[in-house]
């Protein structure tokens, strides 16, 4: 109905709405993910989505003012638990007026990703990565990103001068994988199953692992918003379009976030710095926001104490005395060779 109507009399439909559900008119409206203009819980379903993102904004701009997160050093950014987008859209533009890109020139010199349960679209020239924030191989997942973007860019801009004591790798790296793309066509062509001996593969993967030892590839800086999935404007309640809490009933660890939530901000925040301690930068800062925390909770004291085996300098940082959020800033991480990960957890 409220299709119809938006057709009719030339409507505009919510942001939210061609944000969350684009596609066709007629899938929207037989899935009854769109709401008859009428309904009177719109409004105030709209109205708790509008507040909850300009109070994170809000937070996030205060909190880079005051602990100056980004600047002209930072140019990779992983974003933890980014839908519906707010803080990646923001460090997004904070890096473009640092560097001073435009839109379309944003991946030449910067690179964000985001990380989320959810299934959703991210700001144009942003990077997104769908998992588990409690499986290992999201973890690896994440690392292995920077890793190849790190590769193509060099690969791409053949920025390795030919008297660096780098250019070797370089040049077998390059000969590597045009070797594979040969082989691959070939493959493709004669429609076999063809794949590398385990002596080249070996061999890309040394080469790959030592050209990375010589450049920074790893995030400047990591921010953790991590928490329970967040409401849409219309359809049910507590759906989005990938349903997280029928995904989430079915995974025991992250179902924490609906059978015990003022818990399981410190579980998400632990699984967040086991991510840091192996894929941020040293020297580099981290973003942490905890959900439901009360501020009395002994765990808190303990995870800061976590904080401070990886990071030179903690800070605690919260809205107003009588708000059930908390985030932890962490500066300065130190070097992979001054912590051991088994004993942090």
């Amino acid at each position: 109905m409220y299709i119809s109507k938006v057709l009719r009399y030339g409507l505009i439909l919510p942001r939210n709405l061609v944000r969350n559900f684009s596609g066709s008119a007629s899938l929207a409206a037989s899935s009854g993910i769109v709401e008859d203009i009428n309904d009177p819980h719109y409004s105030k379903r709209q109205q708790i989505l509008d507040n909850s993102n300009y109070w994170t904004l809000t937070d996030i701009s205060r909190i880079d003012k005051q602990f100056n997160i980004f600047n002209r050093s930072v140019r990779k950014v992983l974003d933890l638990g980014f839908m519906p987008g707010n803080w990646t859209d923001y460090a997004k533009k904070r890096l473009l007026q640092f560097h001073d890109l435009d839109e379309e020139h944003f991946h030449n010199k910067c690179h964000i990703v985001g990380f989320d349960l959810l299934y959703g679209t991210p700001p144009p020239g942003i990077s997104s990565i769908q998992g588990n924030i409690y499986s290992k191989l999201s973890h690896e997942n994440i690392l292995n990103h920077f890793k190849e973007i790190a590769l193509r860019d060099i690969l791409k801009t053949g920025i390795v001068r030919e008297d660096s004591e780098n250019s070797y790798y370089y040049k077998e790296l390059n000969e590597s994988l045009l070797e594979h793309e040969v082989q691959l066509i070939n493959s493709s062509l004669n429609r076999i199953n063809t794949t590398w001996d385990d002596q080249s593969l070996t061999k890309k993967k040394q080469i790959a692992n030592k050209l990375l030892k010589t450049i920074d590839y790893r995030p400047d800086v990591i921010l953790s918003d991590l928490g329970k999935p967040f409401i849409q404007a219309g359809g049910f309640y507590s759906h989005t379009i990938t349903r997280p809490h029928q995904r989430i009933a079915s995974n025991a660890p992250i179902n924490r976030i609906s059978d015990k939530y003022n818990k399981s901000g410190i579980d998400l925040a632990d699984a967040s710095l086991m991510v840091v301690c192996n894929t941020l930068k040293p020297h580099s800062k981290f973003v942490v926001k905890i959900n439901g925390i009360n501020i009395n909770d002994p765990e808190l004291n303990s995870y800061k104490k976590k904080l401070y085996k990886v990071f030179n300098e903690v800070n605690m940082w919260t809205p107003n005395e009588s708000a059930e959020i908390l985030y932890f800033v962490g500066s300065d991480k130190k070097h992979d060779s001054r912590y051991d990960v088994n004993e942090i957890f």
